[in-house]
């Protein structure tokens, strides 16, 4: 619901997709293949246990969450202190040199332009702007060869759209139909196939399965240190937030994919509580990694949803009163925060807070309903 309802929404940061889909085309496979691991322990536990595994995860996420929630609200403090700082020093130095020269203070204090809505003084701001875009382009083209240049400028024009990220988008939609296959498999809904569980062929389904997401994975680190290579061999399109694929982010990115669906799977948490955690402290902006999880919930979800059904431990007419009216809170959710870190001078670390909340008081209804 929040991939849809935000789709047209932008990175605060840089010129791309709320969406990072380079993350998604290596940790959506292995959240499969922790889905896939995670519904089998699911169906292989008493609901006790797993209601107090629950309440454990869900608290010390909570507690986790707290941290990058304070971390992330200082460095926007000193931030915005830092650029109101500025914008009034060069609102000062610039207006008592240039006095009521609108064109020329525009050309420095880009935040006059918010300000002045003059047609004239846009169009002074735009040539200067365009003017820069071309000086950079002819650097550009002189560090790379023409097939680099010409690459670097596809994959930054592909991040600003959803459609053009085809390719990584199918990525996740093969590792889903991968996944229903190895279940229909496995579930003996295929006429004329009979498999036993926990035979040495079942055991090979899911072998199979998880050697086929691993290889899909690796392409997409290949893939993706290729693009920020590139990047920052052209000094162009790569910013402090972006992951760059070294091995401490890879080994973030492996635990949090496999973990986030074996939670998703076991748990019924659909992983967002892992994701959006782990991809905060690796830098990310809190709506980029609230969006991004949202993407790999929606289809890794769909996916355990299906695997109940065919398993037949889907209870479908509750779940779907269950989605309407949830559909309704996520809404009004989505609406609230909007408005909230607009309100709040784009203040992401609402996000964590609201996270925070939401954690903590799942556990507390956890234990007080398994009392009861």
């Amino acid at each position: 619901m929040r991939f849809i309802y935000q789709r047209k929404n932008k990175h605060p940061e840089k010129k791309a997709t709320h969406i990072d889909y380079g993350i998604t085309i290596v940790m959506f496979p292995l959240v499969m293949t922790g889905t896939t691991i995670g519904v089998l322990v699911n169906l292989s536990f008493p609901p006790v246990i797993l209601n107090a595994l629950l309440a454990f995860v869900l608290l010390a996420l909570g507690v986790q969450s707290v941290f990058l929630a304070k971390k992330r609200y200082d460095t926007e403090t000193i931030k915005i202190q830092h650029d109101k700082e500025k914008q009034e020093e060069e609102q000062k130095r610039f207006i008592e040199k240039y006095g009521g020269d609108k064109l020329k203070q525009a050309q420095y204090i880009p935040s006059l332009m918010i300000i002045d809505k003059e047609p004239e003084v846009a169009k002074k701001r735009n040539l200067v702007e365009e003017t820069e875009s071309g000086v950079q382009t002819e650097r550009i083209r002189e560090i790379l060869t023409e097939k680099e240049f010409n690459r670097l400028i596809t994959m930054l024009k592909a991040e600003d759209s959803h459609v053009k990220q085809f390719p990584k988008i199918l990525i996740a939609v093969i590792s889903v139909i991968l996944n229903l296959i190895v279940t229909l498999l496995r579930s003996n809904k295929v006429p004329g196939w009979e498999v036993k569980k926990c035979s040495g062929t079942d055991w090979t389904l899911l072998a199979f399965f998880a050697i086929l997401m691993l290889i899909i994975s690796t392409v997409g680190v290949f893939w993706n240190r290729s693009e920020v290579l590139l990047k920052m061999k052209a000094h162009k399109g790569l910013i402090a937030s972006d992951i760059k694929y070294n091995q401490k982010d890879l080994w973030f990115l492996i635990i949090g994919g496999l973990g986030g669906g074996w939670v998703g799977g076991a748990l019924g948490l659909g992983g967002g509580s892992i994701f959006n955690p782990l991809m905060t402290s690796m830098g990310l902006p809190p709506s980029v990694s609230t969006s991004t999880s949202s993407y790999m919930i929606m289809l890794s979800t769909g996916a355990s949803c299906v695997m109940y059904t065919l398993y037949g431990t889907m209870n479908v007419d509750f779940g779907l009163w269950l989605s309407f009216w949830c559909s309704f809170g996520i809404l009004i959710g989505i609406a609230l925060l909007d408005w909230l870190i607009t309100k709040f001078n784009g203040r992401q670390s609402l996000l964590l807070f609201c996270l925070v909340f939401m954690l903590i008081l799942s556990a507390l209804l956890i234990a007080v309903i398994a009392i009861i």
